[in-house]
């Protein structure tokens, strides 16, 4: 029996978890293969409700962009599945939530520390951005509706009260109203994504407009465009400049929202909590000082292209320093992705190599521990055998103590008999001692025999006691493996990393594409074709390097299987000279890492510092590929817009989501 189901059926024996059920169901006579049945038509139709509501959004959100339809219509949507959301995290926060056992198990894998973090800081600056609109839209008044503005306050309650209930609730495991639970979940998730499309949108339609407001005069500028520098232009730039966050907010709520979707009715998890690694620098120099520098060197030359972009023209040389910044930078992080993935094998190979030393050690312990034994019991058999011979020398020779009527005097041969027990049971007690190693030539017997006394006096002392056998299935490898329960966080981890590094695979493949079949080679299209290319072996080896190690991580908490066995024999004692031995080697090994591990570590915070440079070249300000103009005149100015438009969100989502997976592996190597 695994570790974690002994949690469960103590968890199980003490909380009635309520197995679900289904009309469509009613005729199985399993409560079990009932159960699993409903929770998989629960989440058909939840899926399929979901489905249906972002589709119909979409619709709405994209007839605005490719026909006449007003924009009214799809915020009118979006503000009615909001209120439908708030009132249902409500509803789950007073009522079911406050039910009995209705989130006794929870998930301790969901929900990490610094995820919650991040979603409180892009929630924030969320509300900023939606308080900037709302500003943005009073000093146009002329020029928009008053739904424009409630749209923008029924988006900060839904912001406030969602952050509230992810922050408390993302690890529940809900045991009651499982439908009304996964459908209200459903609806949070369906509005998390189209509000993170609808941005998007309203970017891509922003970019569109400031290119358009280049070409007017002051002539033709009407009363609902902004003037630079005015009130009205500062809250415009407060909030497209907060659009990332709010993408990245919508994009965390939606995956923390589908974890919590997958636990509704779940039953195979551990009801005790396990201790998160802390972040500690200790061991790392290279990595956080190579990072540093190559974001402080990145950040200026962010500040400088950002201030020729906003004049509105970019020179040759800003963008020639933005794509010889990108060509030194990513083969050193190609680099760092390589040795962490050779690192990472060589520390699998000494965990392998460690683990078969401790078990062929365990194994010599034991058959030198058996030999020992069986010597002990034949000297104390044969001590044995020479006292009863004594003894049944001393009973012939007792014709001294006859009494009157010729029998023995019953006072004597008790003593005798008690005396002759007493031999027996020290003799067995020596047995049991030499084998635990108590007994030794540096302990007075005194000591030793005070310390028995002491062990009799318990009121839980006995020779044949049941103990907890550790027993521990091995692999080819000699590493313990169980059974494990299913981790669905780092399941959707993996899935994330690959769909969102497709963005940034499209916009280097087109303009890979575009490059080659123009011929046009001079200094900023070879640096752009390096740029891409590189741009994918990076994305390439990085994946494989988070992935590796978060499987690593995963398969190296395997718990050992223990069993309830009864034995014959005592637990064995460690002495103190073994004890010292063992706090000995513990003080000394503790704050060494060997070398796999320090490189381990060392490139997963390099990646790190780096991702985040990257992360804020691509969400804020303007990018290379909008003027270059060659992937412009070879596609066309829609067709390159839209592969941008869908490219860069992703692309932004990708840098941060791979700041979390890296954090993740240096904190668990």
């Amino acid at each position: 029996m695994v570790a974690t189901d002994l949690d469960q059926n103590v968890a199980h024996d003490h909380v009635d978890l309520r197995y679900e059920h289904s009309w469509l169901h009613r005729h199985c006579t399993s409560t079990v293969i009932h159960h699993k049945r409903a929770r998989g038509s629960g989440r058909l139709f939840s899926g399929l409700m979901a489905m249906n509501v972002v589709f119909l959004g979409a619709a709405f959100m994209s007839s605005v962009v490719l026909s006449s339809m007003p924009a009214q219509n799809s915020n009118i949507y979006l503000s009615v599945l909001m209120l439908c959301s708030s009132i249902w995290i409500l509803f789950y926060l007073l009522r079911t939530r406050k039910k009995q056992f209705s989130a006794v198990l929870l998930d301790h894998h969901a929900g990490a520390l610094y995820l919650r973090a991040s979603l409180a800081l892009f929630g924030i600056c969320s509300l900023l951005l939606a308080v900037f609109k709302i500003g943005y839209d009073v000093s146009l008044m002329t020029c928009k509706l008053p739904m424009d503005i409630a749209f923008s306050v029924i988006e900060i309650i839904f912001i406030t009260i969602q952050t509230f209930f992810l922050w408390f609730s993302s690890q529940d495991c809900v045991q009651v109203q499982h439908n009304i639970t996964r459908h209200g979940i459903m609806l949070a998730l369906s509005t998390n994504l189209l509000l993170w499309l609808m941005a998007v949108i309203n970017d891509s339609v922003h970019r569109e407009i400031e290119s358009l407001q280049l070409n007017i005069t002051s002539d033709e500028i009407s009363d609902c465009l902004c003037l630079k520098n005015s009130m009205c232009w500062t809250f415009q730039r407060g909030y497209v400049t907060l659009y990332p966050f709010n993408l990245e907010y919508s994009l965390i709520c939606a995956s923390m929202l589908y974890i919590m979707w997958l636990n509704v009715g779940r039953k195979d998890v551990s009801s005790s909590a396990f201790p998160h690694p802390r972040f500690r620098l200790q061991g790392v120099l290279y990595g956080p000082v190579l990072g540093g520098a190559a974001l402080v060197v990145g950040f200026c030359v962010f500040i400088l292209y950002q201030i020729q972009a906003s004049s509105g023209e970019v020179s040759r040389v800003s963008s020639f320093l933005f794509f010889v910044y990108n060509v030194i930078v990513l083969p050193i992080m190609i680099m760092a992705c390589i040795v962490g993935i050779m690192a990472q094998t060589f520390t699998e190979k000494q965990s392998v190599e460690q683990s078969e030393q401790h078990s062929e050690h365990d194994e010599n312990k034991n058959d030198t521990d058996r030999a020992t034994k069986l010597e002990n019991q034949s000297r104390c058999r044969h001590r044995h055998v020479e006292r009863s011979k004594d003894y049944d020398q001393g009973e012939v020779d007792m014709g001294g103590h006859r009494d009157e009527k010729g029998d023995y005097e019953w006072t004597d041969l008790k003593e005798i008999m008690e005396h002759k027990g007493d031999q027996e049971e020290r003799c067995d007690k020596c047995e049991i001692q030499t084998e635990s190693g108590k007994y030794n030539d540096n302990i007075p017997v005194e000591e030793l025999e005070k310390e028995d006394r002491m062990d009799h006096m318990q009121p839980n002392h006995h020779y044949r006691t049941t103990s907890r056998k550790i027993s521990v299935e091995k692999n080819g490898h000699g590493i313990a493996s169980c059974p494990t329960p299913k981790n669905y966080t780092r399941s959707l981890e993996i899935i994330l990393l690959l769909a969102a590094a497709l963005g940034q695979f499209c916009i280097s493949y087109y303009s890979i594409i575009a490059i080659v079949a123009t011929s046009q080679w001079n200094v900023l299209n070879s640096l752009n074709l390096s740029f891409s290319v590189l741009m994918i072996f990076q994305h390439v080896f990085q994946n494989i390097f988070i992935i590796e190690g978060m499987r690593k991580e995963h398969h190296g908490h395997s718990q050992p299987i223990i069993q309830e066995e009864s034995k014959e024999e005592e637990p064995r004692r460690m002495s103190f000279v073994e004890i010292r031995r063992v706090s000995l080697a513990y003080l000394q090994g503790v704050g060494k890492l060997t070398i796999s591990r320090r490189l381990v570590k060392e490139s997963a915070l390099f990646l790190v510092l780096c991702n985040i440079m990257l992360w804020i070249m691509s969400a804020f300000g303007d990018h290379p590929q909008y003027t270059n103009g060659l992937e412009q005149d070879y596609y066309g100015s829609s067709a390159w817009f839209s592969i941008l438009n869908f490219g860069l969100p992703l692309s932004v989502f990708y840098r941060m989501h791979s700041v979390g997976g890296l954090l993740e592996v240096y904190l668990t190597t």
